[in-house]
């Protein structure tokens, strides 16, 4: 899920929907899972990574990188600074956003790297 933020946070209305679905994960799927044996028991040192229950990471929304990706049709972490067609403080701002959600991502892959190998 993508969400916009503002000051670190999901903006009001998404947060209303974040809330929704995290309520519904824990209160009626990870329920429903866990009597079909599921769910796999994350290891505590894993699960302290989870943002919050059993959310790994809340993704902000990619603005106008996602534009310039589908525009060159390249994933938003390989645009270069010329497929981003900016200059200066804007183009300086893209690739600060490029650089955080590289740095989301890795996080998040290293999360569900540590869920396998707890399913070992």
């Amino acid at each position: 899920m993508t969400i916009r933020v503002r000051k670190s946070l999901p903006a009001k209305a998404f947060q209303v929907k974040i809330d929704e679905i995290q309520d519904y994960i824990s209160s009626s799927l990870v329920p429903t899972l866990q009597k079909s044996n599921m769910v796999v028991n994350i290891p505590q040192d894993v699960a302290k990574r989870y943002k919050k229950d059993y959310t790994i990471a809340e993704i902000s929304d990619f603005g106008s990188l996602i534009q310039r990706s589908m525009q060159y049709s390249v994933p938003v972490f390989a645009l270069n600074d010329k497929q981003m067609e900016n200059t200066g403080v804007v183009l300086n701002t893209m690739k600060k956003r490029q650089q955080q959600f590289d740095q989301q991502y890795s996080n998040m892959a290293q999360i569900l790297i540590g869920i396998m190998e707890a399913m070992k």
